[in-house]
């Protein structure tokens, strides 16, 4: 098959409505366009300091590169993990309510094809993160301290986390169970996710 065949094929695939649909609710929705907003202005504001303190000769640590990504890191990873899942999995236990059971009792699409859908508008609105990020990322790496491996590794464990995250956040969204019980849950999952992102966060610039 060559190369025009393939664009074909790719332009008249069948996408899935799902991932159309959750993709435009999440440009409109506060949530994810509010997180990322604030995560950039802190990246921005963390990096002019740092680079004004060397400018003035103020901090000029060969670790400072290092203690900048770990800032950052910190950033992408706890306020990925926490707004991404949390996100996809309240559209979908919003979705099993009695008042709004539109997508699920209705539709033609099979139970699989709406959940592959939820779970890949989970992954593209994670790299879409992950992609404001790497500017600054790259930015670390110019100030030394850290090498490209370590942050590669530290990266791909991070995105590979916070998948599946969202794919626990739509398992507990499905359960038949109490609000209180998946908020429990909610709250467990929220001190792992702070206690991994800090041991991956320090394993990733030690040494």
């Amino acid at each position: 098959m060559n190369a025009a065949a393939l664009i074909e094929r790719f332009r008249t695939a069948d996408l899935n409505p799902v991932v159309v649909k959750e993709l435009r609710q999440a440009v409109r929705n506060w949530l994810v366009v509010g997180m990322l907003m604030v995560m950039l202005l802190i990246l921005f504001v963390t990096m002019c300091v740092n680079v004004l303190s060397v400018s003035l000769g103020t901090s000029n640590s060969p670790e400072l590169g290092r203690t900048i990504f770990m800032i950052f890191f910190s950033i992408l990873s706890f306020g990925t993990a926490l707004t991404i899942p949390t996100y996809v999995g309240t559209r979908l236990a919003r979705e099993h309510e009695d008042s709004n059971v539109d997508l699920i009792f209705i539709t033609t699409l099979s139970p699989a094809r709406i959940i592959r859908g939820k779970i890949l508008c989970g992954v593209i609105l994670t790299g879409l993160c992950f992609s404001v990020f790497m500017p600054f990322m790259a930015f670390t790496y110019l100030l030394r301290g850290i090498d490209l491996p370590t942050m590669f590794v530290a990266l791909v464990m991070s995105f590979v986390f916070i998948t599946a995250l969202i794919h626990i956040s739509i398992f507990l969204a499905c359960l038949p169970v109490s609000r209180n019980f998946k908020v429990g849950i909610g709250v467990g999952l929220f001190f792992f996710t702070t206690s991994w992102v800090g041991g991956v966060t320090i394993a990733a610039t030690s040494g």
